[in-house]
């Protein structure tokens, strides 16, 4: 993986994070500001249908990846970036599985963090404390 992009890649904001923690996305849109990154969100981004696949709605699920795949039509991504499990999961696993093309890599945001802190685009302050990542999908 590398983080070197040429091109735009899309933050996927996520339902939760979207409506329930919309400071944990905003923190991570510094970030990327930070590293000089050039992305942009989706307005009226929706739900990537994760709960559809896992439901078995199939039918349901694959016509929301079209709408999904329609409001993406166009743009030059070179990445979707997500921190949310469901949608990680989603875009790089059902999709696929059931045959719907992203035109783009898929990460989550904890590997492009990992890539980021690897070639030096963010440096963090040292903290002398203990801490403890779950990841929980």
């Amino acid at each position: 993986m590398n983080v070197k992009f040429k091109k735009r890649i899309l933050y996927w904001r996520g339902c939760m994070f979207r409506l329930k923690f919309p400071e944990v996305s905003q923190a991570f849109e510094k970030i990327l500001q930070r590293a000089k990154i050039n992305f942009e969100t989706v307005k009226g981004e929706g739900c990537c249908g994760a709960l559809l696949f896992l439901m078995g709605f199939l039918e349901d699920a694959k016509k929301n990846a079209a709408r999904v795949l329609k409001k993406l039509k166009g743009k030059d991504y070179e990445a979707l970036v997500t921190g949310c499990p469901a949608c990680y999961r989603c875009f790089s696993k059902f999709y696929p599985k059931f045959e719907i093309e992203l035109p783009f890599e898929v990460m989550h945001v904890s590997h492009m963090l990992e890539e980021l802190l690897k070639e030096k685009k963010l440096k963090l302050k040292a903290w002398d404390i203990k801490v403890a990542y779950h990841d929980p999908c």
